[in-house]
């Protein structure tokens, strides 16, 4: 776990069976696994209030960038 809102909104970062990451939410008992599309991989650090996402992916290149996840990404 990495980040938790008020309202119990939890985001995190899972390692797979290849030991790449990928970001995950636990909203309202719901659990969903999420990625940056094309990143290699994905961390998810912080939420607020508003359910908002904040974190960072990596390219194919090993670039991380800052972002804010939505249903887009």
């Amino acid at each position: 776990m990495n980040g938790i809102n008020n309202s119990g909104d939890i985001v995190g970062i899972r390692d797979d069976s290849s030991d790449v990451q990928h970001s995950f939410e636990l909203n309202g008992g719901v659990y969903t696994s999420f990625d940056y599309c094309g990143a290699k991989a994905t961390e998810g650090v912080a939420i607020n209030n508003a359910g908002e996402v904040f974190g960072a992916y990596e390219d194919s290149s090993g670039n991380w960038t800052v972002t804010t996840f939505n249903q887009q990404n």
